[in-house]
């Protein structure tokens, strides 16, 4: 009777100490991971998208100006007509931008939700214009709607610089609403300088925005990076800067009749410290950018060794754990307990499916580290995008990866969602992690909300069964994921054109998706993995094979699917949330 409440003690231990060390090794490696991929998704949408909007941005303010001199009558209409045309190369290399791989990646889905409203609001320029060509409506109402589609820009869409949080980023932000104030000033004395000149209410607005210029730099001075900070206090001691502060101040001190006043404060001053104030930013961002790099890269590193190094580590453990037990006369018992490994032959397969995943972490992560090595000796160059996209990817896939290992051993992965999402961004996030994702078709998803509870799951599960596809499927060939409502229910489908499987084999996979322990053999992991989750989801999944290659169909039932659901924009946070920080993947939280 003792020797067997000892080793019933023994085995109780065993597993608590085993469930214990997963868990504080996912809790480690799984929020510093979840924090390398926000680090290289911000950089490299911004990297994408950031230019872009901030030449639209450009360009908008100088149609502004010039259409202000059209109805003052000092602009002609050739040179407002020119100006119109380089605003609408910006808008579609805008566009070209947000249509490229940016959109086809999940990665991107908020930056891809704000950039499409600043396009809508871009879109209204053409009433804009028209009202203007017609000379139709006072200046006020022209100025006012060229300024709220550039607020779109400031609103959220992604901007020079990733991170608006930090002093860096708050700094940066100063400098590109400081130079939005002086760009309406501008606007505001052009339209002012015709005959009509420039009366009470336009001189106060003028005088408004001179004093929130000179407010945004002084806070932007005390939070600008110290490699900027000489730059900065030049341009503010500058005789530019000196010359121009005294014709604001005599405007806002000339009499109230005093309607030429505008002439006056509208002279080369203006122009050149615009251009000096512009040329400042732009190398301020490009300074913060450099800065920033070796931080980045320390968050993305440390991130994949703690994921694949701490790995290492628990799987050896529990591989010890495992050996003392079975010295003590029970060797069915050192597996933790885990989802569906509750018979006595569970353990040596789970430990061997740890392993198999651990290799595959490493084999990522030495990709990962030898694509920092090459970006650490071209930092600074345009070709460094692809290599940032690539980092985006396999960090994605070490997450995967991660939170797969975690799930099969009984944890909980650390991004959680409350919110319905919608099925869409499920399915493009489920693609964006698995090799070869260019190949991976999502556009035939019909719109449907999932509850916040299942999306983990079933984006895991379509994960495996897209990666599948891939692996087994001609790499000419395309994998196309559709999704329709069927009844009450919702079918997800994962066809490919590959070989297809034998009936001896569907049965096989079919066993493997209801298996509740691993098999023996790595041939069936995938399938296995993904009955696991679809068991956690509470979701049927079913393999057709035919001459045109295997379909896999997903149906999830009527109480995981909600009419409506918005974007997913918050992240995966679970263990500190930063306010304003974009979602990794498609989001998630507490």
């Amino acid at each position: 009777m003792t020797e067997t409440a000892g080793r019933t003690r023994t085995r109780l231990w065993t597993q608590v100490g085993a469930g214990l060390l997963i868990l504080l090794w996912a809790a480690a490696a799984v929020p510093l991971t979840m924090d390398a991929v926000e680090v290289v998704r911000t950089h490299t949408v911004t990297r994408v998208l950031g230019a872009p909007t901030d030449e639209v941005v450009v360009q908008l303010q100088e149609e502004r100006r010039l259409s202000a001199g059209y109805l003052a009558g000092v602009v002609d209409r050739g040179a407002l007509a020119a100006q119109r045309a380089r605003t609408d190369r910006a808008g579609e290399r805008l566009r070209t931008a947000l249509s490229g791989r940016v959109r086809s990646t999940a990665a991107g889905a908020e930056a891809v939700r704000r950039t499409d409203d600043l396009l809508r609001a871009f879109d209204g320029r053409t009433r804009l214009r028209a009202t203007v060509d017609a000379r139709s409506a006072a200046l006020e109402p022209v100025l006012a709607g060229y300024t709220g589609i550039v607020a779109a820009a400031f609103a959220g869409a992604p901007w020079l610089w990733p991170d608006r949080t930090t002093g860096t980023g708050s700094a940066l932000l100063a400098l590109g609403r400081a130079r939005e104030a002086l760009s309406r000033e501008d606007a505001a004395l052009v339209g002012g300088s015709g005959r009509a000149g420039l009366d009470g209410p336009a001189r106060a607005r003028v005088a408004e925005l001179v004093l929130t210029r000179r407010v945004l730099l002084a806070e932007a001075a005390d939070q600008l990076p110290a490699a900027s900070r000489p730059d900065f206090r030049a341009l503010a001691d500058g005789p530019a800067t000196g010359r121009l502060r005294a014709r604001e101040d005599e405007l806002i001190a000339a009499a109230p009749d005093d309607v030429d006043a505008a002439a006056t404060a509208r002279s080369t001053e203006l122009d050149e410290y615009r251009t000096r104030l512009r040329g400042f930013e732009v190398a301020a961002v490009r300074e913060a950018r450099r800065a920033a790099v070796p931080g980045a890269m320390a968050t993305v590193a440390g991130a994949g060794l703690l994921a694949g190094v701490g790995l290492v580590a628990v799987v050896a453990v529990l591989a010890a754990l495992r050996r003392i037990v079975g010295r003590a006369g029970a060797p069915a018992a050192a597996a933790p307990v885990v989802a569906g490994a509750g018979s006595p032959g569970a353990g040596a397969p789970l430990l061997h499916l740890l392993l198999e995943q651990n290799r595959r972490n490493q084999a990522l992560l030495h990709r990962l580290l030898r694509l920092l090595d090459g970006l650490q000796r071209r930092v600074g160059d345009d070709a460094t995008l692809g290599e940032l996209f690539r980092i985006d990817h396999l960090a994605s896939r070490v997450r995967r990866n991660v939170e797969k290992s975690v799930a099969l051993t009984g944890g909980t992965p650390g991004r959680r969602w409350t919110r319905p999402v919608p099925l869409e961004e499920v399915v493009r996030a489920a693609a964006a992690e698995v090799p070869d994702f260019e190949r991976v078709s999502t556009a035939q998803v019909e719109p449907a909300g999932l509850a916040g509870a299942a999306v983990a799951d079933v984006m895991h599960l379509l994960a495996e069964l897209i990666e599948n596809a891939v692996v087994f499927s001609p790499a000419e060939t395309r994998v196309r994921v559709s999704g329709r409502r069927d009844a009450d229910d919702y079918l997800l489908t994962v066809a490919d054109h590959g070989p297809g499987m034998s009936d001896d084999d569907l049965r096989t996979a079919a066993e493997m998706l209801d298996r509740p322990t691993p098999p023996e053999t790595d041939t069936w992991h995938g399938l296995y993995a993904a009955g696991r989750f679809a068991e956690r989801a509470g979701v049927a999944v079913r393999l057709h094979s035919d001459d045109d290659g295997l379909r896999a169909e997903v149906r999830l039932p009527a109480a995981l699917l909600v009419a409506d659901a918005g974007p997913a924009t918050d992240r995966p946070a679970p263990r500190r949330v930063r306010p304003g920080a974009a979602m990794a993947g498609v989001g998630g939280d507490d």
